[in-house]
């Protein structure tokens, strides 16, 4: 019977579900494009919370891997970053070492609809003998498919919460400023063009504003 299981099961399993979060792209993919970011919303801390949790390589790059030994619930296994496309999703590889051995390939892929970001999660991979057999007595999809569920509202609550702070904050801040329309007499200015790159403008305008400030105080020029 179980030779039977073993050869007529599914060869695949894939396992997917979606929320739509109000906030645009760019804000949810700052909660997934990181390990760090991903393990704050991660169902599976409920099932272990004194799980022991490493990381290797530099988080937020591809090839960087976070690893995780916990109880019976969560098992031990790692996860690693393959590749990151800003705005638009990430792709990761999940590796199960115990109770049980399985490797998967997830996905994490953000769609903007108007003001709001589709987030859809999912995990597919290949079932070895064994895992044929298990399949007809679990179904996969209903067995993770709650706790992608759980995940992505855990998502959805931390990225609009962020969401609204941010925009209080710049509320705030506005109405601390008033603006007006006045008249200025006209005025000579004199500068410079010059190309840089961008990664270099921060230390550029820090050097160059220094310096103009100096020459300014040397030549006694009013302001």
């Amino acid at each position: 019977v179980v030779i039977i299981l073993g050869l007529t099961g599914s060869d695949t399993y894939r396992c997917e579900r979606s929320v739509t979060i109000a906030a645009p792209a760019n804000a949810v993919y700052a909660h997934v494009a990181t390990l760090g970011a991903m393990d704050k919303w991660s169902p599976w801390n409920a099932y272990d919370p004194n799980m022991k949790k490493s990381m290797e390589g530099t988080d937020g790059t591809v090839g960087a891997v976070a690893k995780w030994e916990g109880n019976d619930d969560v098992g031990k296994g790692e996860q690693r970053i393959d590749s990151l496309m800003p705005d638009k999703g990430v792709r990761l590889h999940l590796k199960f070492i115990e109770p049980w051995q399985s490797e998967s390939s997830v996905g994490i892929d953000l769609e903007p609809r108007n003001d709001s970001t589709r987030v859809t999660w999912h995990m597919s991979g290949t079932n070895d003998f064994m895992g044929k057999v298990m399949g007809v007595f679990m179904n996969m999809d209903e067995m993770i498919g709650k706790d992608f569920d759980k995940g992505l509202a855990s998502l959805k609550g931390l990225v609009e919460a962020s969401a609204m702070a941010e925009k209080e904050a710049k509320a705030k801040l506005m109405a601390m400023y008033k603006v007006e329309t006045g008249e200025r007499p006209a005025t000579t200015y004199v500068g410079v063009r010059k190309r840089i790159k961008w990664a270099d403008m921060q230390q550029f305008f820090g050097e160059s504003f220094g310096a103009a400030g100096a020459a300014m105080g040397a030549a006694k020029v009013r302001s």
